[in-house]
């Protein structure tokens, strides 16, 4: 089994390879990784169609449980094939 530390970064590299592609609004990804030291070691929020106040995420992971970052990972593999892919309806490149 792959050790936490490892699957996480990779989980991080694609948050901010999404993140580098475009600012998460009109119909553009936005996507949220945070970490602590404290609580959950590291979280990923996803709003497939961009940032809406009072929005809704449509997908969050706890990335403690090995499960959850495998799927986690896979959305994010998703997304970034859709935005290299232009499969999005994104206004921003």
């Amino acid at each position: 089994m792959e050790d936490k530390k490892k699957s996480i970064q990779r989980i991080f590299n694609l948050c901010l390879e999404i993140q580098m592609k475009g600012e998460g609004v009109d119909g553009f990804p936005f996507i949220s990784f945070s970490s602590a030291n404290y609580g959950n070691l590291a979280d990923v929020y996803i709003m497939e169609n961009g940032f809406k106040k009072d929005g809704t995420y449509d997908a969050t992971y706890n990335l403690d449980e090995p499960v959850t970052r495998i799927n986690c990972e896979f959305q994010l593999k998703e997304i970034l094939k859709a935005l290299k892919g232009g499969d999005l309806d994104c206004t921003q490149e």
